[in-house]
């Protein structure tokens, strides 16, 4: 961890001067984001209750029912779904990422601008997955080591006790900074921790440098934690490798975590790398993995998060820390009739079964992501989502 907090080697100009950061600080976001998107929209086309005591479920209802759930799958996993889910959150609230505890839904979000906090925290009314209280506060300030205005894709879980959460940060000047670039392809992002002993926190950072930062991939973003049968707990995230000069492919890692989930500890696995080839352009992201119908399923996103093509893909794995082969070479879930660029997916289980909730653009305000949610069920070949009603 430490041996990465060097500076980064000199690179060439820049070709393209911005990465995610350029539309995700400050209140730009959500102009930027506008503009992005309806440029883009004529030319076609950030999380779960499992900690290492295991899955915590409601006993309860939670309000949603598939409509028509059928033993044999309705459509193949890289069928462009026209509405999968329903809408749960008409807000702003991206990269949206869901904790079931003690009868209440916790969702996570990341920050939006630099008035509002690094960590957003809406919690539901009840047993249930459809009302929801105002948006608050999870984690207030940043770690030593960050930057405020550009913590995103926040994950809660409960670990050795209490609730722990992983994000990534902007690393300050100390850490990186690389004065031959331009922008904000200047700096990189770094994953942090931070623990409470309730889920609506507050949140308070871990002392100490960075969890990860990958450094020679510019920066680690997108933590996603993931619990494997033989409750062995690992981090899954993406190195920013899209945010260097000549954009190579993304890559997806897994590495174990110690058991208070503080340390990365063993070696570090890649499980899936992006390839240029396909629609999402080699740009992967937002890794999230479940272990279903006895096998291993890495979720993640791809292309560009600001574009209407932004969408969701399925890849099965070897194992837990991979490898992994993506299942089609098309989306799972691509821009449809609830938004464009739906993505940066994250998977829950209450008990009623396994639950995705995602975040499109809006179709009615293209400068902010509402979350969807969708049920999904899986079979040997894959996971399909049902449609639902409430």
């Amino acid at each position: 961890m430490t041996g990465e907090l060097g500076s980064s080697q000199s690179k060439p100009q820049r070709r393209i001067g911005w990465w995610k950061a350029t539309l995700a600080g400050a209140a730009i976001i959500a102009v930027a984001g506008a503009l992005a998107f309806v440029s883009t929209s004529g030319r076609g086309s950030t999380k779960r209750g499992l900690g290492a005591s295991g899955v915590s479920a409601s006993k309860r209802s939670a309000d949603l029912r598939p409509a028509a759930h059928q033993a044999s799958r309705p459509l193949p996993p890289h069928a462009s779904i026209s509405a999968p889910g329903v809408l749960i959150l008409n807000r702003n609230l991206p990269d949206p990422a869901v904790l079931e505890q003690g009868g209440r839904y916790y969702l996570y979000s990341s920050q939006t601008g630099f008035g509002t906090p690094p960590v957003a925290l809406t919690v539901s009314d009840g047993p249930t997955l459809l009302h929801w209280g105002k948006t608050g506060t999870a984690l207030a300030t940043v770690p030593a080591w960050a930057e405020n205005g550009f913590t995103w894709a926040p994950d809660v879980a409960m670990i050795d006790g209490r609730y722990v959460m992983y994000f990534d940060a902007w690393a300050g000047k100390s850490l990186f900074f690389d004065a031959d670039d331009v922008g904000f392809a200047q700096r990189a992002q770094c994953i942090g921790v931070a623990t409470a002993k309730d889920p609506a926190g507050p949140f308070t950072p871990v002392s100490g440098p960075p969890l990860v930062c990958q450094f020679n991939h510019h920066g680690a973003i997108d933590p996603r934690t993931f619990v494997a049968p033989d409750g062995q707990l690992y981090l899954d995230w993406k190195s920013d490798d899209n945010a260097s000069p000549s954009y190579p492919p993304t890559h997806l890692w897994a590495q174990e975590l110690s058991k208070n989930g503080e340390q990365l500890i063993g070696a570090r696995y890649l499980l899936l790398s992006g390839s240029r080839h396909i629609w999402n352009g080699g740009l992967i992201e937002a890794p999230d993995m479940v272990y279903a119908e006895r096998a291993y399923w890495l979720f993640y996103s791809g292309s560009w998060f600001n574009q209407p093509g932004y969408s969701i893909a399925v890849a099965k794995c070897a194992g837990p820390v991979g490898p992994c082969k993506p299942i089609s070479t098309h989306p799972w879930i691509s821009a449809n009739s609830q938004g464009g660029g739906p993505g940066e997916e994250s998977l829950f289980h209450n008990s009623q079964g396994w639950w995705v909730v995602y975040s499109p653009w809006s179709l009615y305000d293209h400068s902010y992501r509402p979350v969807e949610l969708a049920k999904i069920y899986f079979d040997p070949s894959g996971p399909y989502p049902v449609k639902l009603s409430g």
